[in-house]
């Protein structure tokens, strides 16, 4: 077959390179080739896996079924071979994401994710594949959750739907640890990460005191198991913070609608009555957007106000360095220091992560702009550190 003799000596090409004498330039040039034939020869794996479905082909084979017969031949879990054979059939119904994934341009996790939302709202194709391309897929997540709360769909009827797809599922691994994995409505979610948050910083504090250091997984992990070991000593179990973020215009009406948002702050859209609801049960700290900008509130000095603080958060949602968008170990920071004259005002306030609030206190970094047009400049020369540290708050 022609086809075959194509991809064999795309094979034989491919193991002739030998990474160990290339350049770390060469190599690193390659990344971006090597992933765009990866996504295009996935493509063509799930595109093939999927005739070989529907002519019956695993029935001949002995297999239980289509995604274990798929499973077998791809060395993959058969929960993973039956999703993404679930994603390239619904590409049938959006020929912009479906000629984007076969040409390259979406990896399959991209194409599953801009999949599932653009089905609920077929004319939001073209900005998630803008989306996919400019924004890391953190950000692609955040955009995709945005359009299918907005996909005109009854709200109630939509979190019923969703509350139908949620499960808790545990295994032993090979080397014997007991593994899991879970999906909770966006409520019962942020509930659980509340009440888990306390453990998980004693976790950390007590390795920081003891000079162990691990991951920040690990110290979830210890979180997690003490929550578990304390969840039945105690008569009365503490109450969970949530921040919920809800535009004016929604608030009012009683339901979301295009360019309006109503989400608990790190998890995502909820419908209006239910962030309502939520303030019966948890300590609730609420964020009302008009004009896409929360409230002005001012502070003094290096001091933030809880306030202004929840309010940069609202705005900002992750850390806002292009490219990075990380949600965690987030730290609101001056643009301008209060050393050079910046006030403690929400405009002169941004999110960063630690990692790059540190790259702008110690090593010369600037960030630059305002939201949604942010730049991120590098000192020149680039890496040297400063003599003396430019302190920030």
């Amino acid at each position: 077959m022609a086809v075959t003799s194509v991809l064999e000596r795309i094979e034989a090409d491919l193991s002739s390179i030998d990474v160990d004498l290339l350049s770390a330039g060469d190599a690193a040039s390659l990344v971006p080739l090597l992933a765009r034939l990866e996504h295009r020869l996935g493509a063509l794996k799930l595109g093939c896996g999927r005739r070989g479905v529907q002519s019956a082909v695993h029935l001949r084979s002995g297999a239980r079924d289509g995604a274990s017969w798929f499973s077998s031949l791809t060395g993959v879990s058969v929960g993973v071979a039956k999703a993404s054979l679930q994603t390239v059939s619904r590409l049938d119904s959006l020929p912009q994401v479906q000629a984007a994934f076969q040409s390259g341009s979406l990896s399959l996790e991209q194409a599953r994710l801009v999949a599932e939302a653009a089905s609920s709202d077929p004319g939001s194709e073209a900005l998630l594949l803008k989306a996919a391309q400019v924004k890391s897929m953190v950000g692609l997540k955040r955009e995709c959750r945005g359009v299918s709360a907005r996909s005109g769909e009854n709200e109630a009827s939509r979190y019923e739907s969703l509350r139908k797809k949620r499960y808790l599922r545990t295994w032993t691994s090979s080397d014997g640890m007991v593994c899991g994995s879970f999906a909770l409505m966006a409520d019962e979610g942020a509930l659980l990460l509340a009440r888990l948050k306390p453990f998980v910083e004693a976790s950390f504090k007590s390795a920081y005191r003891s000079g162990t250091r691990e991951s920040h997984d690990a110290y979830r992990a210890d979180g997690l198991v003490a929550l578990v070991e304390t969840s039945g000593t105690q008569t009365r179990s503490a109450r969970a913070e949530l921040v919920v973020i809800a535009s004016y215009e929604s608030l009012v009406r009683g339901w979301v609608e295009e360019g309006e948002s109503c989400e608990i702050e790190g998890v995502g859209p909820v419908p209006v009555a239910l962030a309502r609801s939520l303030a019966g049960d948890c300590y609730l700290s609420g964020i009302v957007m008009k004009d896409d900008k929360p409230a002005l509130v001012k502070g003094k000095g290096h001091y933030i106000p809880d306030r202004l603080r929840v309010a940069v958060k609202m705005r900002d949602r992750c850390c806002v360095v292009p490219g990075c968008d990380s949600i965690f170990r987030l730290e609101v920071d001056h643009t301008i220091t209060v050393a050079d004259g910046g006030p403690t005002v929400l405009d002169n306030l941004a999110l960063l992560c630690r990692d790059h609030h540190r790259h702008k206190t110690f090593r010369g970094f600037e960030l630059k702009g305002e939201p949604g047009n942010w730049q991120w400049i590098a000192p020149t020369p680039v890496g040297e550190t400063p003599a003396t540290p430019v302190m920030v708050a």
